[in-house]
């Protein structure tokens, strides 16, 4: 079973009723945002991971990174090595606010960072191949498509409506509102979720998910779904914090398209 967890699904604002950007997916972490660190935690998953793959350096996307080392760190009976991938700067971020340096030497015995910064293609981390490519944010974006089985899933992180040549089956894109909102958007360097169903629609997914969803539209998610299914016409679901989906290998995907079945079982923690 490829199981997607959805940890926080939210843009950083004072109400904070979404947790801030971080999903989880077979041992791999996609952002690590406030609160992440704790939910993987209550959830048993912090053995589980493998890499940590950054899209980019804005604090909602890495707050918790220091205290996730921590935890692997001081949960591990054995040298564990952790991937950690990410534009660069990361490392000067996390030297000049969290003393990472000494956090390391002190957790050396536990912990061993293996820190990729910049672009990557076909990095294998156990069975899964992973790739970063850019996006368009107001800062430089990484968005990664993750192969496993056959079956492609990419995660964009946020960005403006945009272009790359991939094919993925499976799509999480960064969503903040409607197109009644295209200015501040925009101007804020993220899509609707009109722009994410172009996108999914554009690389031939089959499933996208919602994400970074402004607080004023969690209320109204009919209106983003419904703004979506105007483009794309596959399976589209909101992403939701603690919401898991089980995602299927490529010749299962296939399999139940053919046979008009349900394409990912999901749950609620």
């Amino acid at each position: 079973m490829h199981e997607l967890i959805f940890l926080g699904t939210g843009c950083p604002n004072d109400s904070r009723q979404r947790g801030e950007a971080s999903i989880f997916f077979d041992g791999l972490l996609m952002d690590c945002g406030d609160g992440c660190a704790d939910k993987l935690i209550n959830l048993n998953l912090i053995d589980n991971i493998q890499a940590i793959l950054i899209t980019h350096l804005h604090s909602d996307h890495i707050k918790d990174i220091a205290k996730l080392l921590s935890f692997i760190a001081l949960n591990s009976t054995e040298l564990k090595t952790i991937n950690l991938f990410s534009p660069p700067g990361l490392s000067k971020i996390l030297d000049k606010y969290t003393n990472m340096s000494e956090l390391l030497s002190y957790l050396s015995e536990k912990i061993s960072i293996e820190l990729h910064e910049g672009l990557i293609e076909n990095k294998c981390i156990g069975d899964k191949i992973i790739s970063a490519y850019e996006m368009n944010h107001h800062v430089e974006d990484y968005g990664y498509l993750i192969e496993f089985e056959g079956a492609k899933l990419f995660y964009t992180g946020d960005t403006r409506k945009c272009t790359i040549q991939i094919k993925a089956d499976y799509v999480i894109h960064d969503s903040m509102a409607t197109e009644s909102e295209k200015g501040i958007v925009d101007d804020t360097g993220h899509s609707t979720a009109g722009d994410a169903a172009l996108f999914a629609k554009e690389v031939d997914a089959k499933v996208l998910f919602l994400t970074h969803i402004n607080d004023d539209w969690i209320s109204n998610n009919d209106a983003l779904i419904n703004e979506a299914k105007m483009h794309f016409k596959g399976k589209i679901y909101i992403a939701e914090d603690l919401a898991r989906f089980s995602l299927k290998s490529k010749s299962e995907l296939h399999s139940s398209l053919r046979n008009g079945k349900e394409i990912i079982k999901k749950d609620k923690i």
